[in-house]
């Protein structure tokens, strides 16, 4: 069952230097989508259990909207992005909750 809902990707701000070193500490770039939320599939589940991550969410974006980000928030909590999986015009985002 999918079911709409919105998510905010972050991105580590891209300012540099003049020499063209990035600037550390720049403020992160937030933007907040349309998503649907999909059920993980038990393969992504146990593959992330392996790893020593648990999959909390598995959020579908649309793939023009999707710029690699990193990080995620949603439901007032913040995520990392375990994983992205292309799917048509789609981009699945596997989402484990930072602590």
């Amino acid at each position: 069952m999918n079911r709409t809902t919105v998510i905010t990707l972050v991105k580590p701000g891209e300012k540099t230097d003049d020499l063209g070193y990035p600037i550390p500490d720049q403020e992160p770039v937030r933007r907040t989508v349309l998503a649907e939320k999909v059920s993980a599939v038990r393969a992504e589940f146990y593959s992330a259990l392996k790893a020593g991550r648990r999959v909390s969410h598995v959020i579908r974006v649309r793939a023009e909207v999707y710029q690699g980000e990193t990080v995620a928030e949603y439901l007032g909590k913040k995520y990392e992005i375990l994983r992205d999986y292309p799917k048509g015009g789609w981009v699945e985002l596997s989402l484990a909750e930072v602590i």
